[in-house]
């Protein structure tokens, strides 16, 4: 069984198919990723200038979410995160 974290990434894909991938890959996006990763600097998990996500910590506010619901995450972290 899914765990509350892959249930919400897939109710994400079903509800939005595409368009999460677009919204990723749209300046908008990249402009506010790259004003995150200069704002915070490193991994907020771990402290690892290298590498650096963007993650959600909700869906809920999907396509208009506020900082609060986002963590600035490395690689690793990330995938740590989602497994």
């Amino acid at each position: 069984m899914p765990s509350p974290k892959e249930r919400g990434v897939l109710m994400v894909k079903l509800q939005f198919p595409g368009w999460y991938k677009k919204y990723l890959q749209s300046p908008a996006w990249k402009t506010r990723r790259e004003r995150i990763v200069m704002e915070r600097e490193s991994c907020e998990v771990c402290g690892d200038p290298e590498k650096l996500e963007v993650h959600h910590l909700s869906y809920e506010h999907l396509f208009n979410e506020p900082d609060e619901e986002l963590l600035l995450v490395c690689e690793m972290c990330h995938e740590t995160i989602h497994h």
